[in-house]
């Protein structure tokens, strides 16, 4: 984790990510990382493959399809740092709101 991350985000980090649909909130106690951490354990059977830093999930994207509630099912993706993975996660973010199953490219 950077330094920057032990304070609340200023306005302009919180621009970067402008679209109207996202929800941002700083996790102080990192409570949601422990609940994120444990559902990706729960469902993949090991750790996170990426993102861990002091015992913490950082910079990780976890994708829900629509619909689904909490604790049901795995992320439809998930992986990090967010910088790497931007393109794919762009393109299974467009996937499952054209509403394509698993991720799965139509031809």
């Amino acid at each position: 984790m950077l330094p920057s991350d032990w304070y609340r985000p200023i306005r302009p980090t919180l621009k970067r990510v402008s679209d109207s649909r996202a929800v941002q909130f700083w996790d102080k106690n990192h409570l949601v990382a422990a609940e994120v951490k444990q559902q990706l354990q729960q469902f993949h059977g090991s750790d996170p493959n990426c993102c861990e830093n002091g015992g913490h999930l950082w910079d990780m994207a976890a994708v829900y399809p629509p619909g689904v509630r909490w604790g049901e099912s795995a992320p439809a993706y998930d992986d990090g740092p967010v910088y790497k993975i931007a393109p794919e996660l762009n393109k299974r973010l467009t996937q499952i709101l054209n509403g394509k199953k698993d991720g799965a490219v139509q031809k």
